[in-house]
């Protein structure tokens, strides 16, 4: 299976940790030859919408990293755990 890059406004599907590439042209970035190219990860949960960048605007790609369960996904926190 290819990567997929995702982009700003769409849907999280995945919950876990994701490749945030920033470039004026991500699409070469997304390549890794664009020296410009800014890659740190951040953490999404399904129904969130990938954000745009505050520098970047629209020119931003997300790429998962490692699939993770939100907490209150597992069953032992969903129901009845209340926080203190």
């Amino acid at each position: 299976m290819g990567l997929i890059l995702h982009h700003p406004g769409e849907l999280v599907k995945v919950s876990g940790l994701y490749k945030v590439i920033h470039c004026a042209e991500y699409e070469t970035a997304f390549e890794g030859t664009c020296g410009r190219a800014c890659e740190a990860s951040q953490r999404f949960v399904v129904g969130e919408r990938f954000p745009t960048c505050i520098d970047c605007d629209e020119l931003v790609g997300y790429l998962l990293i490692q699939s993770a369960p939100h907490i209150l996904d597992d069953p032992d926190f969903a129901s009845g755990f209340v926080w203190p």
